[in-house]
């Protein structure tokens, strides 16, 4: 059973939601509010030197979509939009995984993956276009038949070698994944005063996307304490997008090149890296650094660079209840394929997106203080931590005659101060709790898009959970979670 609300634009919402669950030996079960339910089984076996997991999963979801929007534009015109729509994907999980001893020195192991959601879903927008004077200019339903497909399965080998001389280590691992998204969607526009259709049309989607992943780590320990790691990290992607749109004119359907849009896109990854471990008394201590290629290319345009990332991290550990730890990590947010494509994209009319192909790279330093203390029933962890962004990539609205577009942005340099308190709590058997705050203060400088001054605000977020274990298979969660106001770049006109 759960609750929650959200408004878009920087408010806080806050979300509760209550889950049962039942297990047995090799199935599950369990159900919520809105007729969400689940059912799966499990499957374990360790014939000689094999070792085979496999689950399988179905869930029947419930998803309820509220959309309010009021507009006043300079001339003292308003419009109005609201919607409800509803939806109840089936979903289906299904994993295995084989692990093989093939000697006591080398370990093989298998991992399949396939995912399936579905769902049928009816909208009606409700538009609203009143005159400065208050006079009704325009009032449609825009009536809304989408369903939604979503395929995706991997495949995983990995080896794992270990040498004679203790702690010495060989992994090599190979992934592929794949995710195709179908959407299909008929709409009509209903003038409300007479019931006419003044308008049809339509869109096609189809997303895939490939994704390879392949990886070589060596380990081995040195006298003195002192422990070398070295590898090869390559990452492959490619992705395609076919977007068709048609208006029904008089003489039938018509494609409509304001609808219509496809594009390919391509990004290769290659990071070569090493770090030395160094440990005595009660520290530890370990430098690396990454060296990264990169190429990409969206439709015709082809681009390729090198970077290297530093990193540190520093252990102290006075007992075996307390440890206090230094991190530091320089690392990239890297623009998905969407976000870089012109296109605009009206396949839901109260969020309308565009990509920016000029879009660069987000680069991150962070830096994280914290300190842990653990025994068996008890852990707490407060830490404080400072990341500066440079092109920090956020949505901005732009406010335009036909409407309102979202688009991502390069928003300068950026620095966010924090604290974050989390606490881990198992006083008795039959019940958990864990808890995290964090306090942070942001910062946008807004002055690249010419909005003249940095903005900045205290933000914080709050989570908690209860577990309650009713018998050996049987547990209660109850979960809930409030975030403030969110730091949003100001709309453009």
């Amino acid at each position: 059973m759960g609750y929650g609300w959200r408004c878009r634009g920087g408010r806080p919402y806050a979300c509760f939601f209550f889950f049962f669950g039942f297990a047995f030996d090799g199935t599950c079960w369990g159900g919520g509010w809105k007729e969400r339910y689940q059912a799966g089984a499990i499957l374990n076996l360790h014939p000689g030197r094999v070792q085979v997991t496999a689950k399988y999963t179905y869930r029947k979801e419930f998803r309820e979509r509220t959309f309010r929007k009021k507009t006043t534009y300079s001339n003292g015109a308003v419009a109005e939009m609201n919607n409800n729509a509803e939806a109840r994907p089936d979903i289906h999980l299904a994993d295995i995984k084989v692990g093989y001893d093939l000697s006591p020195k080398d370990k093989l192991s298998f991992y399949g993956m396939y995912y399936h959601m579905g769902y049928d879903r009816y909208g009606k927008i409700n538009n609203k276009q009143t005159a400065a004077d208050g006079t009704l200019n325009t009032h449609i339903f825009r009536h809304r038949n989408n369903i939604q497909k979503q395929n995706a399965f991997a495949l995983e080998g990995r080896w794992k070698h270990s040498f004679d001389q203790p702690g010495g280590t060989l992994d090599a691992l190979f992934n592929y994944n794949n995710f195709n998204y179908d959407e299909e969607n008929r709409y009509q526009n209903e003038r409300v005063e007479d019931g006419k259709v003044v308008r049809e049309d339509d869109l096609f989607i189809n997303h895939s996307k490939h994704n390879y992943y392949a990886s070589v780590i060596y380990q081995q320990p040195f006298s003195g304490d002192w422990v070398w790691k070295s590898g090869y990290t390559g990452r492959l992607k490619e992705e395609t997008y076919d977007a068709a749109g048609h208006i029904k004119g008089t003489e039938g359907w018509i494609v409509e090149p304001s609808l219509s849009n496809e594009y390919m896109f391509r990004r290769q990854t290659h990071m070569i890296f090493t770090s030395l471990t160094k440990e005595w008394g009660y520290w530890q201590i370990e430098p690396g650094v990454q060296l990264e290629y990169q190429y990409q290319k969206m439709e015709n345009t082809g681009t390729s660079r090198f970077r290297l990332y530093p990193r540190l991290s520093a252990n102290y550990t006075p007992s075996s209840r307390n440890l206090f730890s230094f991190h530091y990590q320089q690392r990239a947010v890297r623009p998905v394929a969407s976000w870089l494509s012109s296109y605009v994209d009206r396949s839901d009319a109260t969020y309308i997106i565009q990509g920016n192909p000029e879009l660069k790279d987000e680069l991150i330093h962070a830096f994280e203080f914290s300190y842990t203390y653990a025994d068996r029933n008890f852990r707490f962890i407060p830490a404080l931590y400072y990341r500066n962004r440079s092109n920090r990539i956020m949505e901005v609205l732009y406010e335009e005659d036909a409407g309102s577009v979202w688009k991502k942005e390069n928003m300068g340099n950026s620095n966010t101060f924090g604290g974050e308190v989390s606490a881990y709590w198992h006083p008795v058997s039959l019940f958990a709790w864990n808890f995290s705050l964090n306090v942070y203060r942001d910062e946008i400088d807004g002055r690249l898009l010419d909005y003249g001054v940095k903005k900045s605000l205290v933000c914080s977020d709050i989570k908690t959970t209860l577990r309650f274990f009713v018998t050996d298979r049987t547990e209660l969660q109850l979960d809930g979670f409030y975030i403030s106001d969110q730091l949003t770049p100001p709309r453009v006109k």
